[in-house]
């Protein structure tokens, strides 16, 4: 978190539960990092190394029995300034 009076970090919630986090780690006004959840439980989490605004790169949590980047939810646009 930097102090610079711009959002780096965005929740998402369903029914009170937390969906998805998005997060801006270089501070260019564009998210970069996503975690998803499962039933409030943390299932993957994804990073965008090519600066197109979606997550390319994958870490899955152990246990994880289907690993497919393609169902997961679409991060959307970064939220405007």
């Amino acid at each position: 978190l930097e102090f610079d009076e711009n959002p780096d970090i965005w929740k998402y919630f369903e029914n009170e539960v937390l969906v998805r986090v998005e997060r801006d780690t270089d501070h260019n006004g564009k998210i970069d990092y996503w975690e998803f959840y499962e039933n409030g439980v943390l299932n993957r989490m994804g990073r965008d190394t090519n600066g197109d605004g979606k997550p390319n790169e994958y870490q899955y949590r152990q246990g994880n029995p289907n690993p497919d980047p393609d169902a997961s939810e679409n991060p959307g646009p970064a939220p405007k300034k």
